[in-house]
């Protein structure tokens, strides 16, 4: 590697200063250095506040227009050499950059320089956030048409892309006609034109003073020239008639292509030949002495050359000279839209002498005053277009904002506990010196414990403590969610007010009493949005020092980051400890989906954001490990279905270490097939001594022969973790996902809000209005319910006029016969839109709503960034209510998420729109789907894909008491099945085709199949059996929908006045 200049000034990294936003590094790797839009796109970039660090490879000799890291020389047209000189440098390149320091931007022109790029983003994730943007400003031939060769450079290509977080393209053809149709990419892409890019804008700001056009007609070719085709008819157009056209050409002609270029210019006097010229210095001067400007390529017919859109386009225009194009081409059709220039029918010299035949000075004048009357921002870069550049391409970190935090700014401290009251006590109690010394600095703190309803005394440990430090700011919190995550979600929703900090404690941990002021002096000096900490297993009991021994070793961890500790460095996920709040907040907080590996996922979310997360090196924590083999099998089990989570709602790609263990479950089960031929147990049996060995080498390091044991440790965390896994993986699609939060504050008041409720023979509705009635609205916001009826007769018309006379509300009731839930719905969106109501939620006739349910939906619909806001539900078992289906809680109602934490559908039993949003506007619900049911999903689906945005309030719960109807097996079979109609049908209507409904059908019944198999073989165990059951009865239910089955009915079609209910 040739290293020709010193690396440019300010490429190591900038402090974060108060009110100081450092610049944006972008690393930028070029194909060919000697090429001048790579020098456009580094003007660009510093011209939009940029650090620039330029690295490539070289086409020619001679000086460089500024400084650059040359990596080597390559050849045009030779495509091979260049792909092995790419190959060279790909394990050498990061050396290079860990001299000029990380970059937040690696932009890559070209495929061959993707092919480095993307290896070195995986090189880099460890140290920060990097965005990888692929910049396209053509279309290499090799790449277009159906050969082997292009067709084998898309895949590579399409594969690189998966990596991309953005593309850039110099001309909107070039997706029209090459990304979209062969599927390249879904990246989000940016349109950034070949404009003239100066840093003193004022050289162009001058008038431009018009040539006086005379015979000859001096037409100018300028920049890289290429095209055989153009140097034949200009020569051509100049011999047919001399002395009435004078051809100037500027740049650097491409002799490879066009060998007899000087010999041609040589015997044409009317063909002249001026050399290169300074960009941008020169422009106004070489085309100062032109009367039109050739934009005609053909090097690349039918592809590259009819897509472009060249900077010859807008360095003429910016000059006022008149471009001359060809019909057919992305050029002329640019041209046609601003009204400009000359378009040639078609590209052979006798068409053009028939054009220019037809042109006289004054024609080319008019042509001229046309060029000089489009704006001038239409061919030149602004300050602020570079500016929004390069904010574009920067990841959106949270680290870049102007918001530095202080070691003085508030500290939340959060312990989620279930049963600690071994532990808790201990806990706060050496938190104590901390709350002092915080104290004592006047710096806010806010301790809290989210206790997830422990029965062993924790809760009144806690608050023995909380009497007894009558000084500190310590709150005992109700976690009903028992999840830590929920328990971590919860206390900043409720305590998070004017806190800038999270810390995350475990009550079973160990922690040094400077723990807390090292995690915030790391933050601060790192500028970090997280800060995690390595973890020491330690154990108390000669087990837990076994299956510590283990955990600390790579046997046990597999290398990660957080349990091999070492200097401190930018990772991917660690062990959670601190965390900037606005950070948090900012990603939804955690998805309480996930009782395991809840942290790692915040942190992918996280690290999407651009949040950077700091592994220290200056503290640690002593984990406690579980106490029993069967304790430490059901943990990994857990981990494992954590991370399959993680892994299907991101559509993630495991890791070797991950796929490592993902197949240890797989290959044991593999034995039972043993007795037919023994090669079925090789894998499984590699593996196991593999364990082994490495306990030997263990025990052989430790020089303890105890450490034997920690093989069979090992691999019962492996095989736990695997099964696991694979538990999640085959979990019925769909799954109730819990919610994730919705922690920021309202903004934006709202005025009035409606609430519809449909009722069907449902003597319950009187508790729904009286919980209706209690609702604590928020300041200035008033209430009108609406309940529709949706009998034959209008058998609630007493009931709600009795409860109207006493109600503080407005209250309307009307008569929407008959039976059909989705004629309901409807109703109450036509009283709304009647009376010019644009705040609407729904709720069920048998549901039960806590004073604060509509004041936290108003709340997060007030945030400005959803249209559609959806609460959980949950359900409240009779005592006698079979254990399994309680367990299991199979009636309640949570919102799937998608990756983004929001809702992927909303459902219309605890819902709050915002009807003027043209996605809601006018849109009702399905008739036909009114008595099969799923008429919600299909409404919000169809939303969504309208435009409506989905979020999802996480404490707007409602209450749903389950009545001895629906306690049934068979009740939950059919509401399943329902279900799966449902989801199979929206596949039908959104997935059509042939080739989908060949896939989608057998997957279905391969389910159904999986399903039955394993609720026979757990025949004994109820829970197991019946849930299995359930998923079945789901999957069955979308094939019926694939076959076109007819949806089973649901709504109305019988009494409920004794109690039972016809809707689900």
């Amino acid at each position: 590697m040739n290293i020709l200049v010193d690396e440019p000034a300010g490429l190591n990294a900038l402090p974060m200063d108060a009110g100081h936003v450092r610049a944006t590094r972008v690393l930028y790797l070029a194909h060919d250095l000697d090429d001048a839009a790579i020098w456009r796109r580094v003007r660009m970039l510093r011209l939009g506040g940029a650090d620039v660090t330029l690295i490539g490879f070289r086409r020619r000799q001679g000086p460089l227009p500024g400084d650059a890291v040359v990596l080597g020389q390559t050849h045009n047209a030779r495509m091979g050499q260049r792909i092995g000189a790419v190959l060279r440098h790909r394990l050498n390149l990061s050396k290079v950059l860990t001299a000029a320091g990380a970059p937040d931007v690696i932009l890559c022109r070209n495929l061959e320089m993707l092919a480095l790029a993307v290896p070195l983003k995986h090189r880099l994730r460890t140290h920060r956030p990097v965005s990888l943007i692929y910049e396209v400003l053509d279309i290499h031939r090799l790449m277009v048409g159906d050969g082997l060769a292009a067709k084998s450079l898309r895949w590579f290509e399409r594969r690189l892309c998966r990596e991309i977080d953005r593309l850039i393209v110099s001309s909107p053809a070039f997706v029209r006609a090459y990304f979209e149709p062969h599927k390249q990419t879904d990246a989000p892409v940016n349109l950034v034109e070949n404009k003239v890019v100066a840093d003193d804008l004022s050289v162009f700001e001058q008038p431009i003073t018009p040539r006086p056009v005379t015979k000859p007609l001096r037409i100018g070719w300028f920049g890289i020239l290429r095209c055989p085709f153009s140097l034949k008819c200009l020569d051509a157009l100049a011999r047919a008639r001399p002395g009435q056209y004078r051809i100037i050409m500027r740049g650097r002609p491409a002799l490879d292509t066009l060998r007899d270029f000087h010999a041609i210019v040589q015997a044409n006097p009317d063909l002249v030949f001026e050399g290169p010229y300074a960009y941008p210095g020169d422009l106004a001067t070489i085309y100062g002495e032109v009367d039109m400007a050739w934009l005609v390529d053909r090097y690349d017919t039918g592809s590259n050359s009819d897509w472009l859109l060249p900077n010859r386009l807008y360095e003429s225009g910016l000059n006022g000279v008149p471009p001359i194009g060809l019909k057919g081409t992305e050029i002329a059709a640019r041209m046609a839209e601003l009204g400009i220039g000359t378009i040639l029918d078609s590209a052979d010299i006798d068409a053009t002498l028939n054009a220019f035949d037809q042109l006289d000075p004054h024609d080319v004048a008019q042509l001229q005053d046309a060029t000089r009357a489009v704006a001038r921002d239409t061919w030149l870069v602004a300050s602020t277009e570079a500016e929004n550049l390069v904010s574009e391409l920067a990841p959106d970190g949270l680290a870049l904002l102007e918001n530095p935090m202080q070691h003085n700014d508030g500290v939340l401290i959060v312990v989620p506990t279930l049963n600690e009251a071994a532990h808790i006590g201990d806990v706060i109690d050496d938190l104590v010196p901390f709350l002092q010394r915080r104290l004592t600095a006047g710096a806010p703190t806010r301790l809290v414990v989210a206790d997830g309803g422990s029965v062993d005394g924790t809760e009144d440990i806690v608050q023995a403590r909380i009497e007894a430090l009558p000084a500190f700011d310590i709150h005992l919190l109700p976690n009903p969610g028992r999840l830590q995550s929920a328990a971590l979600n919860l206390a900043v929703a409720t305590h998070g007010t004017a806190m800038g900090w999270l810390v995350r404690l475990d009550a079973h941990a160990r922690y040094p009493s400077n723990y807390i002021d090292t995690l915030l002096d790391d933050a601060i000096a790192h500028g970090a949005d997280s800060v995690v900490v390595p973890m020491n297993a330690i154990g108390d009991t000669a087990l837990q020092r076994m299956i510590a021994l283990t955990q600390n070793t790579r046997l046990g961890n597999g290398g990660s980051a957080h349990r091999i500790g070492g200097e401190g460095r930018f990772v991917d996920h660690g062990h959670h400890a601190l965390m900037r709040l606005d950070a948090f907040r900012t990603v939804g907080g955690y998805d309480t989906a996930f009782s395991h590996n809840e942290d790692a996922e915040l942190d992918l979310r996280l690290a999407k954001a651009g949040g950077r997360i700091w592994l220290t090196a200056q503290t640690e924590l002593d984990y406690i490990p579980r106490a029993s083999l069967g304790a430490l099998a059901r943990q990994y089990f857990n981990f494992g279905r954590g991370r399959a989570r993680t892994v299907l709602k991101h559509r993630q790609k495991p890791r070797l270490r991950q796929i490592a263990m993902i197949g240890v479950a797989p290959a044991v089960a593999m034995t039972a097939l043993a007795p037919v031929l023994a090669l079925f147990a090789a894998p499984a049996l590699i593996w196991l001594a593999a364990c082994l060995l490495a306990a030997l080498v263990l025990a052989l390091s430790q020089q303890k022969i105890p450490a034997l044991l920690s093989g069979v440790i090992a691999a019962v965390m492996h095989l736990a973790w695997s099964a696991g896994f694979w538990r999640q993986v085959f979990a019925k699609p769909g799954a109730p996902q819990h919610e994730s939060v919705g922690l920021a504050v309202a903004s934006a008041p709202i005025e009035h809000v409606a609430v519809g409720v449909c009722t069907f023979q449902r003597p319950a509705l009187s508790q729904t209005l009286r919980t209706l009635e209690g609702q604590v609205l928020p300041d200035g916001t008033s209430l009108t319910i609406i309940v529709i009826d949706n009998d034959t007769t209008p058998s609630a018309r007493d009931m709600v006029e009795r409860f109207a006379g006493l109600s503080s509300h407005s209250v309307i009731y009307r008569h929407a016969p008959a039976g059909n839930i989705s004629i309901a719905r409807n109703a109450a969106l036509d009283v709304a839109d009647e009376r010019g109501f644009k705040v609407f939620a729904f709720i069920d006739d048998d549901e039960l709503a806590p004073a604060d349910w509509l004041r936290r939906l108003v709340a997060r619909l007030s945030q400005g960034d959803a249209d559609v806001v959806v609460g959980p539900i949950r359900a409240i078992y009779a005592p006698d209510a079979p254990r399994w289906m309680q367990r299991l809680r199979l009636h309640d109602t949570h919102p799937e998420l998608g990756s983004d934490g929001r809702p992927i559908a909303g459902h219309s039993c605890n819902v709050i729109m915002d009807l003027s949003v043209p996605a809601l506007n006018g849109r009702r619900f399905d008739l036909a789907r009114g008595i099969s049911g799923g008429e919600d999903t299909a409404f919000f689906k169809d939303a969504a894909e309208a435009g409506a945005r989905l979020a999802l309030a996480p404490l707007a719960r409602l209450d749903e008491p389950v009545t001895p109807a629906r306690a049934r097996l068979s009740w939950l079979l059919k509401r399943r099945f329902r279900m799966g109609q449902t989801h199979g049908s929206l596949l039908r209507k959104h997935q059509s085709g042939v080739v989908a409904h060949l896939t989608m059908l057998p997957l279905a019944l391969s389910k159904v199949l999986y399903c039955a198999t394993v609720a026979l073989l757990a025949a004994p165990f109820s829970g197991t059996r019946n849930a299995n059951l359930l998923r079945g009865a789901l999957h069955f239910g979308t094939v019926a929908a694939l076959i076109g089955i007819k949806d089973v009915s649901i709504y109305g079609h019988r009494s409920t006045k004794s109690g039972n209910t016809s809707t689900p």
